[in-house]
Parts: C-alpha cells; sequence; structure tokens
C-alpha cells in the first residue's frame, strides 16, 4: 500500500525467515528423492495488492518489500506454519 492506503499492483514482496535452511543435496544441485526444492521467497502483488507466498522455511520470519534487499530490517512479522494460511498483512511502501 502507499502512504494513503492504496493498493499497489506489481510489487515484489519477499519472505525472510528468521534462520534460513540450506536444502538438502550436494551444493550447486537439488536433490528430489526425500527432500523438497527451495521455493522462490518473492512475489508480486496483484491488481488488488494482494499476494501469495508459499514457503519451504517454516518458522518465525519477516515479510517485507524486496526492494529492501534479502537483508532487509523491518516488515511484519510473521512465523511460517505448514498448512496455515495467513491473511490480513499489510505491507507500507
Amino acid at each position: 500500500m502507499d502512504r494513503g492506503g492504496t493498493p499497489l499492483q506489481g510489487v515484489s514482496v519477499r519472505w525472510i525467515p528468521a534462520r534460513l535452511v540450506p536444502p538438502p543435496g550436494v551444493l550447486g544441485r537439488r536433490v528430489l528423492d526425500g527432500a523438497t526444492l527451495d521455493l522462490p521467497r518473492v512475489a508480486a502483488t496483484g491488481t488488488d495488492g494482494a499476494f501469495v507466498l508459499e514457503v519451504s522455511q517454516f518458522g518465525p520470519g519477516r515479510v517485507c518489500l524486496a526492494a529492501a534487499g534479502p537483508d532487509a530490517t523491518g516488515g511484519v512479522a510473521v512465523e511460517a506454519v505448514a498448512g496455515r494460511t495467513v491473511d490480513g498483512l499489510r505491507l507500507m511502501q
């Protein structure tokens, strides 16, 4: 949302887990047997400003504007729990 509260379209949003756990396997290669692929932690807002992030890194973390970079501070604190959907997060640009 902009400072006036208007939803913004096409803004990139990033999930930053509090503790990043590297996917199992050999560095630079993905292992599918018995493991999961690391999902992208960035999504873009739709026409109504809504966004959907599916994550494979669970636990505490933050959702913030991607333009702030992967080491950004701020954003909205949230806990990612497998099988749970969180609604109502509001990020201000």
